[in-house]
């Protein structure tokens, strides 16, 4: 798991790492729709715009996690398959958005998840860093 701050990696809290971890798969599984998935009546995702704001969301703050082969990873939606998941950070006080990258390396948007955890997620992120952040300044 990486976190990524203005294009250059950020070490944070170790001990938070694993609940940081736990928390995002806990979002992923609370994926109601995703761009690879049958869609909702009425809706569409649109490639285009999807994939810029995953062009916007990695040219920002985001956390990574990659797996060392794909998991199988089931969501509200449906089972899939994910070899990555990329959660922006470059919302006021809110993780998102969400996207996944599938075992054969396409980019995958998610939507409806839940919002109590983008709010959770980016708190625990913010405090671990603040943590880290004092410990510099008190060595």
């Amino acid at each position: 798991m990486r976190l990524y701050r203005k294009g250059a990696t950020v070490p944070f809290n170790p001990a938070e790492q694993a609940r940081i971890h736990s928390k995002v798969i806990e979002l992923l599984k609370s994926s109601n729709f995703n761009s690879h998935s049958p869609k909702p009546p009425g809706s569409a995702w649109n490639r285009a715009d999807f994939l810029q704001d995953y062009r916007e969301t990695v040219a920002g703050n985001y956390l990574l996690i990659s797996f060392e082969s794909p998991q199988t990873v089931r969501t509200v939606g449906g089972s899939m398959e994910v070899r990555e998941i990329v959660l922006g950070l470059n919302l006021k006080r809110l993780a998102g958005p969400l996207f996944t990258i599938d075992s054969e390396e396409r980019i995958v948007a998610h939507s409806k998840y839940r919002g109590p955890l983008c709010v959770e997620i980016f708190e625990m992120i913010e405090d671990s860093l603040s943590d880290d952040r004092s410990n510099d300044a008190e060595n």
